[in-house]
């Protein structure tokens, strides 16, 4: 009995201390997606899609994977190059995007 008692201590404490360590990974994704979504922003608006490909490189992601969560003051990374006749990264982004609906892409970004 008493190695039970013991083995449910080690195992509560094991619990408590993975449990912060999720809060705090998740802080720091949330973190890291916010100053991924400004770059790739930023990047949009400039005519070179090198700069865009290596946002998304340095982050170690795809475009389909966060595209649909990536928000530009309410536009989407599309509309923002557009606007900004950055024809290159237009480009690669519808690219990247091609044959998927938005409900695809909203799988894939829940993913």
């Amino acid at each position: 009995m008493k190695k039970l008692s013991n083995t449910l201590k080690y195992i509560v404490i094991i619990a408590s201390l993975t449990a912060g360590n999720a809060i705090a990974d998740e802080t720091t994704h949330s973190y890291g997606f916010k100053k991924l979504s400004a770059d790739l922003c930023h990047a949009a608006v400039l005519p070179q899609s090198a700069k865009f490909r290596s946002s998304l490189r340095a982050a170690r992601t795809n475009l389909r994977n966060i595209y649909l969560s990536v928000d530009c003051n309410g536009q989407s990374l599309l509309e923002v190059a557009e606007l900004n006749q950055a024809v290159d990264v237009a480009k690669y982004i519808r690219n990247k995007t091609i044959g998927l609906n938005k409900e695809e892409l909203a799988k894939v970004a829940l993913q």
